[in-house]
């Protein structure tokens, strides 16, 4: 199971998400995250068993992760995500899923000064 604690503001939220997802789909696990508004996709995934409580917790902190090691290393723990994994790396794999499948906006929740903006445009 992964659990994803937000740091900092939206695009870093975001950056979270994918990553989590990502190692969400390669572990065959439960994700667990708070929704972020404007983006309906974004929120808990529930995959495998749920119920299970595993003593095993991992934290993760680094902005720089291995992976493939990671997802080796993790098959029997709940996994913290607690930091910011910024590294195109990571969703390079992932672009087009993430772009039109996980980060899908709800264009309706865009503020009106947004919309202003876009209409003189």
């Amino acid at each position: 199971m992964i659990f994803i604690v937000y740091r900092g503001e939206l695009g870093n939220r975001l950056a979270q998400y994918c990553f989590g997802r990502m190692l969400a789909e390669r572990l065959s696990t439960t994700l667990l995250c708070r929704r972020i508004k404007g983006f309906p996709a974004v929120g808990p995934v529930v995959r495998g068993s749920k119920g299970v409580f595993l003593r095993s917790r991992r934290v993760l902190t680094a902005h720089r992760v291995c992976v493939d090691r990671l997802v080796n290393e993790t098959q029997q723990s709940h996994l913290i995500l607690n930091g910011s994994f910024l590294r195109q790396e990571y969703f390079a794999p992932h672009l087009e899923q993430i772009k039109h499948v996980w980060l899908r906006a709800d264009r309706s929740v865009v503020p009106a000064r947004m919309r202003a903006r876009a209409v003189r445009a």
